[in-house]
This record gives structure tokens, C-alpha cells and sequence, in this order.
């Protein structure tokens, strides 16, 4: 028997609510698909390697299961009854249990079969995860979080090869966000005309602070626009450049006001003005 249930009181303030009036949309639909090289997925070209370790996992499991326990098995001739003639239930008797004594006939042995060695089936899935982490150019340490399990010239690599392939990842995907962000502003009533919108990501690689300010004091070195420092070494975005700008010239003009009056001062301010 089913009862239908009051429908509860709906809170207004936890509705959407539309923010002015409709805007009316007539171009295409602001949605971007986004294609990969050779329409296939980042894990498609590598699905062989990963049915194989899906395989070698199945078969540690199985094999795990099915000889967990030890194998015993008795050596030598048991009598099927006993003194009265009654059937021996050998298999009630001979049942394992903690602490179970078995009293056995003269002559008889007990066989114990080998416990399963494992091991190399977790080397097999070992070898399967770092032919994975060689064609996706993904850190052997992802897979396989151990500590000696790599040299620091080969985590290096591998390190070098995640970046690129991160950078690969963003050069295809940015257009298509570019493009995304212009249809959604459309939709949304802004007209751009002919502005672009870009979509900035940052670094792929991971550079600390004391690595990006020593390289930002080299470039400035060699002769390198502050802003293009900020943009392409220290990887601020368009707002934090700005910010940075607008702090910058207060902080000149305040420098400037507090500066003491010199006489010197004021014949170079009166020349200028003659000027």
C-alpha cells in the first residue's frame, strides 16, 4: 500500500529566479564540440593496455580466491567402518578448525598442499602499469606510489613529457573555450563585434615563486617589457597585470608628492613651465 505524501512547502529564496527581462537569442547555439586528433579520446588509443591490467588484476583475485586455503589431503588406507560396523564420517572428523586435534589411524599422513605464491602476478601488473605511464606520458609515481621506484633522471623525463602533453592539451582546448565564451556572451546580450575573448590557463608546469622571480629579474635584464615579464614568466592574468600597473603608478605618485622641496627642485619645475 502506497500513500501519497504532502508536497512540501517550497522555499522562494532557493528558486531560481529570472534577473530582468528575457533575452531574446537567435544566433547558434552557444555550445563547442570539442574534438580530439583522430576523433578519439586521451584513453582510447591505450584501451589494449589497460584490458591487459584489468586482466592480470582478475586473475590475481581469482587465483587468490580459489587457494586462499591450503589444500590437505590423507596418505594411506582408512577404514570405511568402525568396530560396530557403523559408517565413518571421515570428512566431520578431519574438519579444520582452530585448535582441532585429530587423532589418526596407524599409518596414515596428512598432505598439506604449498601456500600460492602471488608475486609474480603483481610484477605482471607492475610491467602493465609502467607500459600505461610510458604511452600516456603520465608519472610512473601516479601508478605506482613508491619510493624507489624510479630514478630521478627517468621522474625527470617523465616529468618533462606530462608538461608537453598538458601544454598539447591546452593549445586544442583553448580555441574551443575562446569560441564557447563569445557564443555564451552573445546569449547573454552582449554584442563584441569584432573584440576577441581569450581564455588564458596557467603554467603546466609546476615553478616556484623563487624560480619565477629570478627569472623575471633576467628577462628584465636582457631589455624585456615589464608587462610581458608579468604575462609570460610570472603567468599573471589580464586583471592581476592591471592591478599591478594601477598600484605601480599610485605608488610612483605618492613617492612623487612625498618627495622634500629643494630649490633645485623648483628651478627645474619652473624651467619646465617656461618651457
Amino acid at each position: 500500500m502506497y500513500r501519497a505524501t504532502p508536497p512540501k512547502e517550497i522555499d522562494e529564496s532557493a528558486v531560481w529566479q529570472p534577473d530582468g527581462e528575457p533575452v531574446s537569442y537567435a544566433d547558434a547555439l552557444p555550445v563547442i564540440v570539442l574534438e580530439r586528433p583522430d576523433g578519439l579520446g586521451f584513453i582510447e588509443p591505450h584501451l589494449d593496455v589497460i584490458d591487459g591490467i584489468n586482466h592480470g588484476k582478475l586473475q590475481r583475485l581469482v587465483v587468490t580466491a580459489m587457494q586462499a586455503f591450503k589444500q590437505r589431503g590423507l596418505k594411506g588406507d582408512l577404514p570405511e567402518k568402525d568396530a560396530d560396523g557403523n559408517d565413518i564420517d571421515w570428512a566431520r572428523i578431519f574438519e579444520p578448525a582452530p585448535g582441532a586435534l585429530w587423532d589418526l589411524p596407524e599409518g596414515i599422513d596428512v598432505w598439506e598442499s604449498e601456500q600460492t605464491d602471488i608475486r609474480p602476478l603483481l610484477e605482471g601488473e607492475k610491467a602493465d602499469r609502467r607500459d600505461f605511464a610510458a604511452v600516456t606520458m603520465t608519472p610512473l609515481s601516479v601508478f605506482i606510489p613508491e619510493g624507489a621506484n624510479q630514478s630521478a633522471e627517468g621522474a625527470a623525463s617523465a616529468k618533462e613529457g606530462h608538461i608537453s602533453l598538458a601544454q598539447d592539451e591546452i593549445d586544442d582546448i583553448a580555441p574551443a573555450a575562446s569560441m564557447a565564451m563569445v557564443l555564451a556572451l552573445k546569449a547573454e546580450g552582449y554584442d563584441l563585434d569584432a573584440t576577441t575573448v581569450e581564455v588564458n590557463f596557467a603554467p603546466p608546469a609546476l615553478v616556484s615563486l623563487s624560480e619565477q622571480y629570478a627569472a623575471a629579474v633576467q628577462a628584465k635584464g636582457t631589455g624585456m617589457a615589464a608587462k610581458t615579464i608579468m604575462r609570460e614568466i610570472l603567468g599573471w592574468s589580464p586583471e592581476q597585470i592591471r592591478q599591478a600597473e594601477s598600484e605601480l603608478a599610485t605608488e610612483a605618485l605618492t613617492a612623487a608628492l612625498a618627495a622634500p622641496v629643494t630649490p633645485d627642485t623648483l628651478a627645474s619645475g619652473s624651467g619646465e613651465a617656461a618651457a
